[in-house]
């Protein structure tokens, strides 16, 4: 939710089993938490291949603190306006059951599961005091590994800037997604490192971790685990959080471990691994979800670069008296989700999400009518389009209570329209193909509905790539 707080709690979740017996310490908890930072920093500098400008000034706060922290960051990076018009485009997107308070479900996912945060604005780190006993060995060892992950993230703002990174994709919640697998995916990877330094076998066992909500709640029912039988605070809301919400928050983690360790290198000496290729992607972050799913849609020679589509055109056919509430984009990584609440088999699902190019998505509200929405999207293939397609005729029906479509004019190969008309008057739904595109249409005006439709089919899309980013080191800030 907010870009400058870096979360340290799922990777744990599955590792609590691999800790490493800890030190007991007669300090108090302040000095303890410092002696560790120090402790450690130049191991977690050396393994990471990054110089350590400064030292970073480290805290513990306690859960009262933590909240109130939250709330702070919450109200300043997400405006209890933009939440709430986020909120409802999830709604009517079916991402969100309509009885979620997005604000308080965030918030409390947060209280319940950060166990440590770095702090680019403030260039702080502080852990989360839990209440264990801090001399207990499990304790200790997962202070330690709180520690060297949030140690990662304060190396990364010192050599890559941080919060520039993350508020040059702030319009853009996929790339987003993608820029904070990338952070939080180097941290893991570290992370599990500075636990298991040996590189044999690494890459095949990260491959294992689960990037889903239900791929978690699965690898746990194997394992035998729970998160309150690992020692963590709750364990629940996030298995039981939306997908939308959870998968982002799992994804973030395990699938940016995941992309990051596709990047490693074999040092020649002793085998360790080589984080340069990981360093060089700062440069060139990730530009979306879908680079990140499929590392190699992004290392490839011509990477498969996302479509940015204009709503532009969509918004002036809309007229004066509608008003753009929310637009962003949904990506592979959310598609995933949509599909999976849609009730699609994992291999279905799998086959639409690897198709998409790019979105977007917008909300417009009108006093005294139900809130419309705009979904475009671009495939790689007319296939792929249709497959799309069919999913969302699904979800729209859905929306109509199952309700067949009262239109069906279905024209060449290259172009199929769908459409709900539950009155001559009432609002209108639709889904349409034409070639790679395909456009979602709920609950619009009769009035509008054609100019549109026209508007979206017609809507720009152009490619997203690289541009040259200056990456200053701290020193030279």
């Amino acid at each position: 939710m907010s870009p400058r707080i870096a979360l340290c709690v799922l990777p744990l979740l599955l590792l609590m089993g691999t800790l490493a017996p800890g030190q007991e310490s007669p300090q108090s908890p302040q000095d303890r938490i410092i002696a560790l930072a120090r402790e450690i920093e130049h191991k977690v500098a050396q393994l990471r291949g990054l110089e350590i400008l400064h030292p970073t000034p480290v805290g513990l706060k306690n859960k009262e603190s933590l909240k109130a922290f939250l709330m702070k960051e919450a109200a300043k990076e997400m405006p209890p306006e933009k939440l709430q018009a986020q909120e409802r485009a999830l709604k009517k997107l079916g991402l969100l059951p309509h009885d979620t308070d997005l604000r308080k479900l965030f918030l409390d996912l947060l209280e319940e599961q950060v166990a440590g945060f770095y702090d680019p604005a403030a260039r702080e780190l502080f852990l989360v005091a839990r209440g264990g006993d801090e001399t207990d060995q499990a304790e200790a060892a997962l202070d330690r590994m709180v520690m060297s992950h949030e140690l990662v993230h304060a190396l990364q703002d010192q050599h890559f800037h941080l919060q520039a990174l993350l508020e040059s994709v702030e319009d853009d919640d996929d790339r987003t997604a993608a820029v904070k697998s990338l952070v939080e995916g180097d941290a893991t990877l570290a992370m599990i490192m500075m636990e298991s330094p040996q590189a044999a076998g690494m890459k095949q066992a990260l491959m294992l971790l689960p990037t889903t909500r239900d791929g978690l709640k699965a690898f746990m029912k194997l394992s035998g685990a729970a998160g309150e039988d690992l020692g963590m605070p709750g364990g629940g809301l996030i298995m039981d959080a939306p997908a939308v919400i959870a998968d982002a928050m799992i994804f973030e983690y395990m699938g940016g471990a995941k992309f990051c360790a596709s990047l490693l290198g074999s040092k020649s000496k002793g085998g360790s691994l080589d984080f340069s290729g990981i360093d060089a992607v700062y440069a060139r972050p990730p530009l979306s979800t879908e680079q990140v799913m499929h590392p190699k849609k992004y290392r490839a020679q011509a990477p498969d670069f996302p479509q940015r589509i204009s709503i532009h055109g969509v918004q002036q056919a809309f007229g004066n008296s509608w008003s753009l509430v929310f637009e962003n984009v949904m990506g592979e990584l959310q598609l995933r989700s949509w599909l999976t609440d849609l009730g699609l088999k994992r291999r279905a699902r799998t086959r639409i999400h690897t198709g998409w190019d790019g979105d977007r998505y917008a909300l417009f509200a009108q006093d005294g009518a139900p809130d419309a929405l705009v979904w475009i999207s671009e495939w790689d293939s007319p296939k792929d389009a249709a497959e799309f397609a069919e999913a969302a005729q699904s979800s729209v029906q859905k929306h109509h209570r199952g309700t067949a479509p009262k239109e069906d004019v279905s024209g060449s190969d290259a172009a199929s329209l769908k459409v709900w008309r539950p009155g001559p008057e009432g609002p209108v739904s639709a889904v349409e193909i034409v070639g790679t595109r395909v456009v979602v249409l709920e609950d619009l005006p009769p009035s509008v509905f054609s100019s549109v439709l026209e508007a979206a089919l017609g809507a720009s899309a152009e490619e997203i790539k690289w541009k040259a980013r200056k990456q200053d080191k701290e020193s030279d800030r």
